[in-house]
C-alpha cells in the first residue's frame, strides 16, 4: 500500500509529525528557523604590522540576515590592546549593518589574537558569531 502525506506549514516551534499505517512507521521532523541570523563582515581582520603607542582603527559590519529586528551585544569592549566600539545594546534592522569599530594599540612587540563574540537576542533566540582579530607590534 502507499500513502501520501502532504504538509504545509510555517514553523513556530519545534515540531514533529508521527503518522502510522500498520507495521509501518513514518517520522517527519521540522526545526524552527530562528528569526533572525547575525553575519559579520568581515568575520576576521587582520591589522599587520603597527608601531608600538600608534593606533589603528577599522570598522567591521554586523549585517542583520534574518526577518527580524535582533538586539546586539558585545561580550567584550577591549581584550589587550584590541577595543571595541558599537552602541553597547543596538537594535540591527532586517537587512542591515551596522559599524563595529575595531582599534588595535599596541604598547608592546609581539603578535595579539583576539575572538571577539557578537550577541544577538530576540524571544529568548540567541544568535553568537564571531569577529577575528590580530595584529602584530613592532
Amino acid at each position: 500500500m502507499r500513502v501520501a502525506l502532504s504538509l504545509r506549514f510555517a514553523a513556530t516551534a519545534l515540531v514533529a509529525f508521527v503518522a502510522s499505517c500498520g507495521n509501518d512507521v513514518m517520522v517527519v521532523e521540522a526545526t524552527e528557523r530562528p528569526p533572525f541570523e547575525l553575519e559579520v563582515r568581515p568575520s576576521r581582520y587582520k591589522f599587520g604590522g603597527v608601531d608600538i603607542g600608534a593606533t589603528v582603527t577599522a570598522t567591521v559590519s554586523v549585517h542583520n540576515v534574518g526577518r527580524e529586528p535582533v538586539a546586539v551585544t558585545l561580550a567584550d569592549l577591549s581584550a589587550g590592546p584590541f577595543t571595541f566600539a558599537m552602541a553597547e545594546s543596538l537594535v540591527t534592522p532586517v537587512r542591515f549593518g551596522a559599524p563595529l569599530l575595531v582599534t588595535f594599540a599596541p604598547t608592546e612587540p609581539g603578535e595579539s589574537t583576539h575572538v571577539l563574540e557578537i550577541r544577538g537576542e530576540l524571544r529568548g533566540h540567541e544568535h553568537i558569531v564571531t569577529l577575528d582579530v590580530e595584529g602584530r607590534a613592532f
